[in-house]
């Protein structure tokens, strides 16, 4: 496959002279007025889309900074996921903002935490591991979510399937993309949500396991498939480990332990 060696010598980050830029449109900049870039020998790195890359917080352009300083003989942007999701605000979110919210919508709309099984034992460790969270969520932001059984779609009321939209739409590019990247990867806002607002004190692998609880059921009645399941399973941790630093980082504070 084709490679692109390491380019670079030096990797720096450095704030944005905010008041210079004060005409062009910038949402990224942090509520301090601060603003970030990540420079490569000096020279300011930019996205696939040519577009500076401009972060919210030192942090966040720390964090981008390091995935480039690891990079050793090649550049192997399969594992920067930060900067992946970074160039992914500001190319692709930013400027299309309604498009990620209706994805999200659609995940919620069939969350993997509203169905439940019809056998005894998966149908008890669901209720253990997912009711709470369930009541949880509609205590912190006053939409309930409704189970279902079998291939029956939850009955969501359209006055709830609006105040999350309502959600969506209030949030920042920087929060909205962790949010994306962690439903996608969850297949469930909810569990997404709470991870990003930590929700429960919800952490990256009680999130995974909750979004995985008939397929990790199935597995210890069936056995596991090697090169397949535990793949995708590590690709799914390195991405909501990623999104969960990204979103913290954006807003230059640690995650929680």
């Amino acid at each position: 496959p084709f490679q692109v060696k390491r380019f670079f010598k030096e990797v720096g980050v450095r704030p944005v002279d905010v008041a210079s830029r004060a005409k062009e449109s910038t949402p990224w900049i942090s509520e301090n007025g601060e603003m970030w870039e990540v420079t490569l020998d000096n020279r300011t790195i930019k996205t696939p889309a040519k577009r500076p890359l401009r972060l919210p917080s030192e942090s966040l352009a720390l964090c981008v900074a390091s995935e480039w300083q690891a990079q050793t003989e090649t550049v192997k942007p399969q594992i920067m996921p930060i900067m992946t999701m970074a160039s992914t605000a500001i190319d692709v979110i930013h400027p299309n903002p309604h498009l990620t919210i209706e994805g999200a919508m659609r995940y919620f709309e069939t969350d993997t935490v509203c169905f439940r099984d019809d056998e005894p034992e998966l149908l008890n460790l669901q209720n253990e591991t997912l009711d709470g969270l369930l009541s949880a969520f509609e205590a912190q932001y006053g939409v309930p979510v409704p189970t279902a059984k079998g291939v029956a779609a939850p009955a969501h009321l359209p006055q709830d399937l609006e105040k999350v939209r309502h959600l969506l739409e209030q949030m920042d590019l920087w929060r909205l993309t962790s949010l994306q990247i962690a439903t996608m990867n969850l297949k469930s806002l909810v569990l997404a949500m709470s991870l990003v607002d930590s929700l429960q004190h919800m952490t990256v692998e009680r999130a995974f396991k909750a979004s995985r609880l008939e397929e990790t059921f199935q597995q210890a009645q069936w056995g596991e498939v090697e090169g397949d399941h535990d793949v995708d399973a590590a690709n799914a941790r390195m991405w909501l480990e990623a999104a969960h630093l990204f979103h913290h980082a954006s807003r230059a504070v640690l995650p929680p332990a």
